[in-house]
């Protein structure tokens, strides 16, 4: 990938496959093979522009991030006491194939048709959400949840009439609601209320729509109120139900509540024996280790034996910890700072989302980074384009606020 190139060229062949590139990203549950549908247009797309640009695509400062991020990784691996196998190597390939393609949305951004593609996601948020329901196989609740958190925002852009704003608002609710994921249901209902904020931002606005929202937020969480909101979604997503109703008894008697700070722990001890690069690539299952139950209190004897019998041989669910299990201190500084740079430029230019994309940009990134905390994700083309996304995006509101 050099890192000076010629303005790129973007043309109808190139859209149409990008446009197919993320509508089948989204479909997680179909495979062709060992490989995902998204796959060949992934890579027939990179093979056109490798043949029409002579591969000038350009890594931005901030995407350059990832890239270290990988480099960590591969070391790791290699330096791990697992061993390098096939599927190591094979993940590694994988890695690069979604830097490159993160590396070409970020190079097209300001010339992609958004709107387009964001009428695509919609239509297949809903799609898989439906699909979940009637019991597809190859979806799970945390994947179709975190799709819906991810894509569910950026579907919204390319709705232009109120009436249907709503009802796709509505239906995204109703549909996570069903799927019973706490996480998701909290977290898109926390998006929903930043799109509102973003689309009313002025400086007076925004600190009075803040109080508001702090006001009520407090509000909520009287008990009284808490348990009347948690009762009336009983019926749809009972998990969530009880969460509101009795917060205490979940944190301290839900077996998966439980089942997340079991690998938490783990996570934190693998770091703890591991720091400076950690164990490499999708090692944490991998590892045995005796859990430390002394951090565990108030939790009943008999839910914490069931518990850690079932906690060997699992993901982390939690993609912080993960990282910094795997790639220790170096990887999850570079994630750190490429998290924060984007951030940090969103959040400089706030003023000028307004019914832009960038604002559903901004909204659906802030979504996966708080539900980062209780599903494992960062590896998936979806989210690779996303990254794509947001450094194009954060490279054009730097610009423009220079042009002014």
């Amino acid at each position: 990938i050099a890192m000076k190139c010629q303005q790129l060229n973007y043309n109808g062949v190139e859209q149409s496959l990008l446009t197919l590139l993320f509508a089948t990203s989204t479909l997680i549950f179909v495979k062709l093979g060992a490989v995902s549908l998204s796959f060949p247009f992934g890579l027939l797309l990179l093979l056109y522009v490798a043949i029409t640009t002579l591969g000038k695509l350009k890594v931005t400062s901030k995407s350059k991030w990832l890239l270290y991020f990988i480099l960590v990784g591969i070391i790791s691996s290699t330096t791990s006491s697992f061993g390098v196998d096939y599927a190591t190597v094979y993940f590694w390939i994988q890695l690069f194939y979604w830097l490159f393609l993160s590396t070409y949305v970020s190079n097209v951004y300001t010339k992609v048709n958004w709107t387009i593609i964001s009428r695509v996601l919609a239509v297949c948020t809903i799609l898989i959400g439906i699909l979940f329901l009637l019991v597809v196989p190859g979806l799970t609740q945390n994947g179709v949840s975190f799709l819906m958190v991810l894509a569910g925002p950026l579907g919204l852009y390319g709705i232009k009439k109120r009436i249907l704003k709503i009802g796709y608002v509505f239906l995204l609710l109703a549909l996570i609601l069903l799927n019973t994921s706490r996480s998701g249901a909290i977290i898109l209902f926390i998006q929903i209320c930043g799109l509102l904020l973003l689309h009313n931002i002025n400086k007076r606005k925004i600190i009075r729509l803040m109080w508001i929202v702090i006001v009520a937020i407090y509000i909520f969480m009287l008990p009284p109120i808490r348990s009347t909101v948690g009762e009336w979604v009983a019926p749809w997503s009972p998990d969530l139900s009880q969460l509101l109703i009795n917060p205490h008894k979940t944190i301290t008697e839900d077996k998966d509540w439980l089942q997340r700070r079991f690998q938490v722990q783990k996570g934190l001890q693998i770091f703890s024996n591991h720091p400076l690069l950690g164990i490499g690539y999708n090692n944490f299952i991998k590892e045995e280790v005796n859990i430390n139950l002394n951090v565990f209190t108030n939790i009943d004897a008999n839910l914490l034996n069931i518990v850690e019998q079932g906690s060997h041989y699992r993901v982390s669910h939690n993609t912080y910890i993960s990282i910094l299990s795997e790639t220790g201190i170096l990887g999850s500084f570079f994630i750190l700072i490429f998290f924060i740079g984007i951030l940090k430029v969103f959040l400089k230019h706030l003023d000028q989302l307004k019914n832009t994309f960038e604002a559903y940009l901004f909204i659906s990134f802030c979504g996966i980074l708080i539900y980062y905390y209780s599903i494992s994700g960062f590896y998936g083309t979806m989210e690779w384009l996303l990254f794509g996304m947001l450094t194009g995006a954060a490279r054009k509101l730097s610009l423009s606020r220079r042009i002014k």
